[in-house]
């Protein structure tokens, strides 16, 4: 059994592993789009990065 960053403990049955750090997610944290599984700070992480992307560039 592994503790995902909400404090929860995940039961190998229901676990879910983050594809970018590998940390642990309960179902109710994981964010799983298109059948891959990213844990919160990833997800947001993601997010921010392409948000930055977006951003037209200083010149």
């Amino acid at each position: 059994m592994a503790t995902c960053w909400c404090g929860r403990t995940v039961r190998w049955f229901e676990a879910w592993t983050c594809q970018s750090c590998g940390a642990p997610c309960c179902p109710n944290c994981a964010y799983t789009p298109e059948g891959t599984a990213y844990c919160a700070a990833c997800a947001a992480l993601g997010e921010l990065e392409a948000e930055l992307a977006a951003l037209p560039e200083a010149s």
